[in-house]
């Protein structure tokens, strides 16, 4: 009786493909740090460029000297603005293309834009979302899509519904592994307390509201997160009882509600896609499972003291 041996070519190749296989991930791994790396520094490079754009505009603005840094960053929704052309307008955060001639150079579009936002140009995406049952074609920056029914009375004609943007920063988990976050403008100003409750305590305005607090500052703030495309992340408890991917749960709890600015505009709880989901959290499909993104919130801030003022 004749008994069948594998060749040894066959064995051979066999132990390639486990190798194969063990080293891939890490070259995967390699490969997948390296371009995410490479996002993150560009990124954080326009950003701290958009920073200073701001911080130095604020500070050549001929804005009244009592003014408070809220007063100026939201002086294009006045009906009379201080300044012409006017530095930023939150209205601008999201840049709709949906109702634009067909054909529309979207170049041309954000050089209509405030300076501060023509800044932010490159740190938006483009994406096609779903509000108020309408499907939309729009550039945004990473965060929350909101609709602000304040700014749809007075829309932009590259944003008719009054859609913004904001920040969720994610301070925590809570047991059912959902998100515990707090609400972040993309824009804000550097100050001691940096909390909503605090407008109009910093340091913008000539008479600042305490004794010997630095005054006539251009203190300027600007948040971004990043979110992998190719990265998931991974959490180990404190006690290293347990550890894994991050599973897109959603968002159990929102620290301060009040400081929502507009209602969430993405209908749809899936959290498919990098900046998808109703709080622009993302998810990643993994065997059959959403996880979280590799998800950081980068800031950069800059400063100029106040030149010109009304």
């Amino acid at each position: 009786m004749q008994v069948l041996r594998p060749s040894i070519r066959r064995i051979q190749r066999g132990a390639v493909l486990v190798e194969f296989a063990l080293v891939s991930i890490v070259f995967y791994l390699l490969l997948a740090g390296t371009v995410e790396l490479g996002r993150l520094m560009v990124m954080n490079q326009a950003l701290q460029d958009a920073a200073r754009i701001a911080a130095r505009e604020f500070a050549l603005a001929p804005f009244p000297a009592s003014a408070t840094f809220e007063q100026a960053l939201y002086d294009a929704l006045q009906p009379v603005p201080s300044v012409n052309p006017p530095i930023f307008d939150p209205r601008a955060l999201v840049v709709d293309m949906t109702d634009l001639p067909a054909g529309t150079d979207p170049t041309t579009v954000f050089a209509t834009l405030p300076v501060v936002n023509q800044s932010l140009q490159l740190l938006m995406f483009r994406d096609e979302v779903t509000v108020e049952g309408q499907r939309r074609d729009v550039y945004r920056m990473p965060g929350t899509l909101l609709i602000n029914d304040a700014f749809a009375q007075m829309p932009l004609p590259t944003n008719p519904l009054g859609l913004t943007v904001q920040v969720p920063r994610i301070i925590g988990r809570g047991p059912g592994g959902g998100e515990i976050i707090e609400w972040t403008n993309v824009l804000e100003e550097v100050r001691a307390n940096n909390s909503f409750v605090a407008a109009g305590t910093g340091s913008f305005s000539l008479t600042p509201p305490n004794p010997g607090q630095e005054s006539g500052m251009a203190a300027v703030r600007l948040n971004l997160p990043f979110q992998s495309v190719l990265l998931g992340s991974f959490y180990t408890d404190a006690d290293g009882s347990s550890a894994g991917p991050m599973e897109a749960t959603g968002v159990q709890t929102v620290t301060n509600p009040q400081d929502q600015n507009g209602r969430l505009a993405i209908d749809s709880a899936d959290s498919a896609g990098t900046y998808g989901g109703e709080y622009g959290l993302g998810g990643l499909h993994m065997l059959g499972t959403q996880i979280r993104p590799f998800r950081r919130v980068i800031s950069a801030q800059s400063m100029f003291r106040r030149e010109v003022f009304q």
